[in-house]
């Protein structure tokens, strides 16, 4: 990993944190999207491997993982909406969040229950 184009010695300042955007895709199959899931599942891959590697820098990686969000396709999801881009923000603020130094490596569902369904 080349760390000077992550910023590292700049993060490792700051105690910083980096932020991936994956998608529920990556978990759940759906017609004609495999090489969209594809890549969201590299995200994953991604944010826990960086999350291993920079720990010891004292950097956390974490990602959200967006289930249908404000786009024209339909989905059927216990909570039966899709999210608004903010409800998706929330959550990448409160990971970013610097009090939140005991998380790491970790993927969170922002999906409207579509991972129970």
């Amino acid at each position: 990993m080349d760390h000077d184009r992550l910023g590292l010695p700049r993060r490792q300042e700051s105690r910083g944190s980096i932020l991936n955007v994956s998608s529920t895709s990556a978990y759940k199959a759906m017609r004609d999207q495999s090489v969209y899931a594809a890549t969201k599942a590299a995200v994953l891959a991604l944010t826990r491997s960086w999350a291993l590697e920079l720990a010891p820098h004292g950097i956390r990686v974490n990602a959200v993982a967006p289930g249908p969000t404000e786009t024209p396709g339909i989905a059927r999801l216990p909570i039966p909406r899709m999210a608004s881009s903010d409800e998706v923000a929330h959550w990448l603020v409160a990971l970013g969040d610097p009090r939140s130094t005991w998380m790491t490596g970790q993927v969170l569902g922002v999906d409207g229950g579509l991972g129970i369904a």
